[in-house]
Parts: C-alpha cells; structure tokens; sequence
C-alpha cells in the first residue's frame, strides 16, 4: 500500500520543477519576457515616481514607496502571467515566495550597490551613482532573483496539466468563420 502524497499547502515550498526538459530557446524566450517585464516596471516606477513629486507634490520618500509598489506588482504580475505563464499556479504561494525572494534581493542589492558605489567613488569614476545602481540591480536579477523566480513560478504537475488545458481548449474554440 501506497504512503498518502502530503497535501501541499498553500504556504508550502516552492515545487521541484521537475517539468520535462525544456529547449534552450524557450528558456532565452522566457528570459527575455522577464527581462522586458523588468523593463516595463522599472517605467512604471520612474513615472510613479515622477507624478508623485512633481504633480502630487509628495514627500521624496513617499513617493518612493508608492512607485516601488507599482513596480513591484508589476513585477509579479508580468513574469506570473507573460513571462512564466504560472498564472494556474498557486497565488498565495507564489506572492509569498516572491516577497520572501524580493526581500531578500532589496538587501543584497543594497549591499552590492553600497559595495559599487565605495569602488566608484575610490577610483574617482564619473557617474559612480548612476553605474552603481544600473550594476548592483543587474547583478541581484540575473544572479539572484530570476533563477529564483523560475522556482516561484514553477508550476505542479496537476497546475502544468491544467495550463496545457486551458491552452489546448482556447486553440480549439476560436469565433467560426461566418462565411
């Protein structure tokens, strides 16, 4: 007789991703999609940021905090969707998972941009601030948080064999053609 499989809760550990071997050209795909996600929430952050100072007349820190909860949501809700396409999976597991991740990478990158700037400025580098935080964000993404994510969104068995669903059921039921 066959031990019961544990119930997985909704707080439970990112699943094993043990989906099939993908081809090296759908994981580029998949970065790619992520990366212009990151691209979009950076936008969104700049703007947020922009009309809360200069249109809202906000205090600096504020205003901060309110564009990096856009660009955080947009963050979650781009690479879930577009880039993962995870949005089956489990949401109060993988909100969980990528705030523990997001955390994690806001204090790393604070470090590594502390670490970049000191550099900067000892060697006496134009634009030490400016390159520092392009850098020290680029390093935490491609290091830290996009191989993390791959197991946030990492979907079930059961959650891929739903996707694969609901994909092949929206292939099938396009509008006729009325003529």
């Amino acid at each position: 007789m066959q031990p019961d499989a544990p119930s997985a809760s909704p707080t439970a550990a990112p699943p094993e991703n043990k989906a099939p071997k993908e081809p090296a050209s759908a994981g580029f795909k998949r970065f790619m999609k992520s990366s212009l996600v990151g691209i979009v929430a950076t936008i969104v952050d700049v703007t947020v940021v922009l009309l809360c100072l200069r249109v809202f007349a906000l205090n600096p820190y504020l205003a901060k905090v309110i564009a990096l909860a856009g660009g955080v949501t947009t963050q979650f809700l781009g690479n879930r969707r577009f880039a993962f396409q995870a949005s089956t999976g489990r949401l109060r597991r993988q909100l969980q998972w990528f705030a523990v991740v997001e955390a994690i990478a806001f204090v790393t990158t604070v470090f590594v941009f502390r670490g970049l700037l000191a550099l900067g400025r000892h060697f006496d580098l134009p634009l030490a601030d400016l390159g520092a935080n392009l850098l020290s964000g680029s390093i935490v993404y491609f290091g830290f948080s996009y191989p993390l994510w791959k197991r946030v969104f990492a979907l079930t068995p059961e959650e891929r064999a739903l996707a694969e669903a609901e994909r092949a059921k929206s292939a099938t039921s396009t509008p006729s053609d009325p003529t």
